[in-house]
């Protein structure tokens, strides 16, 4: 439970303040737009349909560079669905593994 906690706090620590975050619908906005953002603001958080969970809403935080993760993390390219491109390749933070 503790543990759960930690990785809870780091994960809102990664995200810093994330009301300076651009919120956008990715099925909405075009790669490109979206790169723009995270280009410009150093991450931008996409909302996106759960493919699981029909009412289900998925926010996700998208950055930049390694610069906007917290010292324990690093970044890794993942494919994004926007409007205009599948995939559309971003970066997101992720723990560094500890092996």
């Amino acid at each position: 439970m503790k543990r759960l906690a930690v990785i809870a706090v780091g994960m809102i620590v990664s995200m810093g303040d994330s009301s300076a975050f651009q919120r956008l619908d990715a099925k909405s906005a075009s790669c490109e737009h979206v790169r723009l953002i995270i280009a410009s603001d150093g991450a931008a958080v996409l909302r996106s349909s759960s493919t699981r969970v029909a009412s289900l809403t998925l926010y996700r935080a998208y950055v930049r560079s390694d610069a906007e993760c917290i010292s324990s993390q690093d970044t890794r390219k993942v494919s994004v669905e926007t409007a205009d491109e599948t995939p559309c390749e971003l970066l997101i933070c992720r723990w560094r593994d500890s092996h």
